[in-house]
């Protein structure tokens, strides 16, 4: 996909919300904003998100988000209109289950992702399970790899090498491909000071998430074999200690460092009796497969899903399934 077929899908006369999934990472925030910043230059755009996560406010238009309890008092009036609705990363429609009315009413839906579990749910889809992130592909949409990217400025570079660094772990994991640097170089010369951005995401750390650390590490176990590395984070430590989701995000990358386990995973309990579970693979194991059963998605290394039940019941569950997946390849 190209902007002007972008702008040709999407009429001049219609609002257009930008939306992604739940738990907003950067790599959703990045091609999000990214997008925002583009597309509000010619129709009038609106950023629609479960939540604005502190880490990432550096982006430019972070402002500018709404959440999802902003918007459902305009719910009403937004429904009496036509508007369209891009949804930015998100692999499967249960992922913006907050706004899924507004996806169902929306006159025109495009899904634009780089998820291989992703099952084309919009009217209009833009799909590249290749793609290192959906942020990489929003560089193609803007002509990057053209060199014709009139629409490009330093501030949408920032949002889009944020997701980029992001969802490559800074250009280290498998999904990271010529195209991938290509895009980054374009975007690094903007004069974007991505020493910054690398630092700011993964070797800046708040006090509160080193203390998510320390008791994902304090709890850190070795199941099945030494096959797998696992940790939880339970709903009760996060407000004991006053801990926010985006204070345990390096979490499951950390767990994926330790030489040995082909996978890792961390559990967290987001509410009571409900497991977001990230999982990272190092080997042929395809965790997206996993993931699926339970509802979830993602790439065949990196996956998650949301899984209800007690800490052991849902720890159990998963570790059979991540079993019966090593058991197929061996």
């Amino acid at each position: 996909m190209k902007l002007k077929e972008l702008l040709n899908y999407l009429p001049e006369d219609e609002h257009v919300y930008i939306t992604g999934h739940v738990h907003p990472d950067g790599d959703c925030l990045g091609a999000a904003l990214g997008l925002y910043q583009v597309l509000n230059k010619y129709r009038k755009t609106t950023v629609v998100l479960e939540e604005r996560p502190e880490s990432y406010k550096y982006l430019s238009g972070f402002s500018a988000i709404n959440n999802y309890e902003e918007i459902k008092t305009k719910l009403d009036e937004i429904y009496k209109t036509k508007y369209s609705l891009i949804v930015m990363d998100s692999g499967d429609i249960s992922r913006i289950d907050p706004v899924k009315e507004m996806f169902n009413q929306a006159t025109r839906t495009i899904n634009i992702d780089h998820h291989e579990s992703n099952n084309n749910y919009g009217d209009y889809n833009y799909v590249d399970a290749k793609a290192s992130s959906t942020c990489e592909m929003i560089g193609v949409l803007i002509g990057l790899l053209e060199n014709d990217f009139t629409e490009l400025t330093k501030e949408i570079a920032e949002c889009l090498y944020t997701g980029i660094v992001y969802d490559t772990g800074v250009f280290r994991h498998s999904n990271t491909r010529k195209q991938t640097h290509k895009i980054a170089a374009y975007l690094v010369d903007e004069d974007i000071d991505f020493t910054w951005i690398i630092n700011k995401m993964y070797h800046a750390r708040s006090v509160t998430s080193v203390k998510a650390m320390k008791y994902a590490l304090d709890n850190l176990k070795l199941v099945n074999e030494d096959k797998i590395v696992i940790t939880v984070i339970t709903n009760e430590v996060l407000e004991k200690d006053g801990l926010i989701k985006s204070d345990t995000e390096s979490v499951v990358s950390f767990l994926n460092e330790i030489e040995g386990p082909i996978v890792s995973a961390f559990f967290l309990e987001t509410v009571k009796g409900q497991f977001k579970v990230s999982f990272r693979a190092n080997s042929f194991m395809n965790v997206c497969r996993v993931a699926k059963k339970f509802g979830g998605g993602g790439h065949i290394k990196a996956s998650g899903c949301t899984v209800t039940g007690t800490r052991e019941e849902v720890i159990d569950m998963v570790l059979k399934e991540l079993d019966l997946e090593y058991k197929r390849n061996n």
